[in-house]
Order: structure tokens, then C-alpha cells, then sequence
């Protein structure tokens, strides 16, 4: 039940959003993309690392974005520069668990497995979003993680392209 009412209200705020597409994006707005996303493509996530990873964009990747697109972006940066990840906000996946639990928040992100966001790039229609995800865990060998480009595409976010991927 906690779940649904989560996902409603998630959309909510996106429709809402949608409707003034030059609207600042707030703190709300971030999570709800990132967990339309984890839902979306079935990324499993138990565990997230407090910190969020900075996002690093090279050429290729901003060629997905307008200019508008990377204008807005300046501003999110600079607004989330200094925001950490808060408790009951990250949904927690997995195939084989129930849904409606929230991710539980390492303190320390280097003794189990965690997984490692960023705040996405949006872009102003909020149709495309590239997020970086890692997953580590803390076990010298094994971890993977990269940079990845969603587009919403019916309602849902698909994964569109993939950049600095790697896998040990």
C-alpha cells in the first residue's frame, strides 16, 4: 500500500512538473526520477551510499541535450551541490522482496554492498535523463557501474544509451 501511494504521488508531481516544463525542479522531483528509473528498468537497490557521486559529463554525452537543457542543469548542480541522500527516499528493489521498503542509507559506503547515485542531468521537458549508478561491493573484485541515458518513453523510462561502463 506505502508503495502505491508513493508511485501516485511520484507521478503527480511529475504531471504537475510536466505542465510548466521551464518549472525549477526541487529536491522532491529528484528522487521521484530516480526511483521511476530503479522501478522502471528493475535496478536492484538495498543498500545507497549517503553521498550522492558527482556527475561527470564528457561531449558525447551532453550531444544528448540541448543547449537549454544544459543551461538548467548548471542551476540543479549548483542547487544540489551539497545534498546528501535522506532516509525513506530511495526505494528499495529487488526481484525476489516485496515492494514499499526504502533503500537503507550506508554511513560509511565501504564495508557492504552499496549502490552509488548522482543526481541525474534533466533535461527542461523532463523526457531524458542520464544518471550515473555504480555498484560496489567492497570486496576489491566486483563492482560495475557507468553513466546511463533514460527517455520516457509511454509513461515509462527506457534505457536509451550507456557511457564509461566498466565491470571488475
Amino acid at each position: 500500500m506505502k508503495f502505491n501511494y508513493y508511485l501516485i504521488i511520484s507521478t503527480l508531481i511529475c504531471l504537475i512538473s510536466s505542465c510548466n516544463q521551464k518549472a525549477e525542479i526541487n529536491e522532491a522531483e529528484i528522487y521521484s526520477l530516480i526511483n521511476e528509473v530503479i522501478f522502471d528498468d528493475s535496478i536492484v537497490v538495498n543498500n545507497v551510499c549517503w553521498n550522492f557521486n558527482k556527475l561527470s559529463l564528457d561531449k558525447d554525452m551532453l550531444k544528448e541535450f540541448s543547449n537549454e537543457d544544459i543551461e538548467f542543469n548548471e542551476k540543479i548542480k549548483l542547487k544540489f551541490r551539497n545534498l546528501k541522500v535522506k532516509p525513506n527516499k530511495i526505494i528499495h528493489f529487488h526481484y525476489n522482496y516485496k515492494l514499499g521498503d526504502y533503500a537503507k542509507i550506508d554511513s560509511t559506503c565501504n564495508e557492504n554492498s552499496v549502490v552509488h547515485l548522482s543526481v541525474p542531468f534533466v533535461s527542461v521537458n523532463r523526457k531524458k535523463i542520464l544518471i550515473d549508478i555504480q555498484y560496489d561491493c567492497n570486496c576489491m573484485l566486483g563492482g560495475s557501474g557507468g553513466k546511463y541515458l533514460y527517455e520516457k518513453i509511454k509513461g515509462h523510462w527506457k534505457l536509451n544509451k550507456s557511457f564509461d561502463e566498466w565491470i571488475s
